[in-house]
């Protein structure tokens, strides 16, 4: 029982968490009962304002790192270092959400990193999202859950809807404060509205979105999408992921992508080095979390996800090392 679902995950499309979650799960990967938390009041994480992700001016996005950057030694970290075996050669890249003015120079130096091969945009946002003027800004709401629940469909829909109708108008846009609440407001007159989608056709980049929940772990359905998409690629293509802060999202994401392709690495040997290189710390065994219970029960699904996809894919190589 314990890789059914993933097992069933890379063999067919018929999937379900159900036959996996159960207590068996939780005793090896929760070894903290998650925590309950009140209901929030209805329409507690409706969108409510504009939020600045990246200013037009920014040139180039934050947090940016590829698979081979070298290890940043001023983040914590254990020693020895952990392996470097197939990380150079992932051919992946991440970064926090470019601006408008930015995707055109990221998208030349993807180009070069791909050395002639096809370079794809992955956008793991599933808030709504696009650029006024050349503003990177979304649609927030608490937590920034303004999405959560839709189908990829609806968000799309939604997203596009808000973009065109704030063309020719006038918005207030917000940063947020560390507490996410709002802070300094500018009025702007939108004189131009685009999607990341038809920002990243013209500069020449594939558009791939996977729309996780912020803050939270992907969904058995996005990860079903998530290894057919490696599968298709072909080996000369470079992948770029981003969220908003090219942290929570962005690094789970690459860390899967390491997984999947060094599965015979200890799985913290690849977490560690994930962060080292410039991601988030991902913890595979949460603490309580002094922010709330709703984060340490999202960290603790994600480490559960973690866990299950290294399971499975270190047991098929182990597998295939078998018979070969």
């Amino acid at each position: 029982m314990k890789l059914q679902w993933m097992t069933t995950l890379l063999l067919t499309s018929c999937i379900s968490l159900a036959g996996y979650c159960g207590s068996g799960a939780a005793e090896m990967h929760s070894p903290i009962p998650l925590q309950q938390e009140i209901p929030p009041a209805p329409g507690y994480f409706n969108g409510r304002l504009w939020r600045l992700d990246a200013s037009a001016s920014s040139p180039f996005p934050s947090h940016f790192r590829t698979s081979a950057s070298a290890f940043d030694l001023s983040l914590p970290h254990k020693l020895p270092l952990p392996s470097r075996k197939g990380l150079d050669r992932l051919r992946i890249s991440g970064s926090a959400q470019p601006s408008g003015m930015a995707i055109p120079a990221l998208a030349r130096h993807l180009k070069y990193l791909a050395s002639g091969g096809p370079v794809f945009l992955i956008d793991l946002r599933q808030e709504s999202h696009g650029f006024f003027n050349g503003n990177a800004v979304s649609w927030y709401g608490n937590r920034n859950w303004a999405n959560r629940n839709k189908t990829t469909e609806a968000v799309c829909q939604d997203e596009k809807e808000r973009i065109q109708s704030a063309c020719g108008t006038q918005v207030t846009v917000y940063s947020l404060n560390e507490e996410k609440e709002p802070a300094d407001a500018e009025k702007i007159t939108v004189q131009s509205a685009s999607t990341e989608e038809a920002l990243a056709a013209r500069a020449g980049l594939h558009y791939v979105r996977f729309p996780i929940t912020d803050h939270t772990t992907p969904s058995e359905a996005t990860i079903r999408q998530f290894i057919s998409f490696m599968r298709s690629l072909p080996p000369d293509a470079w992948v770029h992921f981003h969220c908003e802060a090219g942290m929570g999202r962005t690094t789970t994401m690459m860390i899967l992508w390491d997984i999947y392709n060094n599965p015979e690495l200890p799985l913290e040997t690849i977490v560690e080095r994930q962060h080292l290189i410039g991601g988030a710390q991902i913890s595979l065994y949460p603490q309580e979390e002094r922010k709330g219970p709703w984060k340490f029960n999202e960290s603790q699904s994600r480490a559960r996800i973690i866990h299950m996809f290294y399971d499975t894919m270190h047991s098929q190589s182990a597998s295939h090392a078998d018979r070969a």
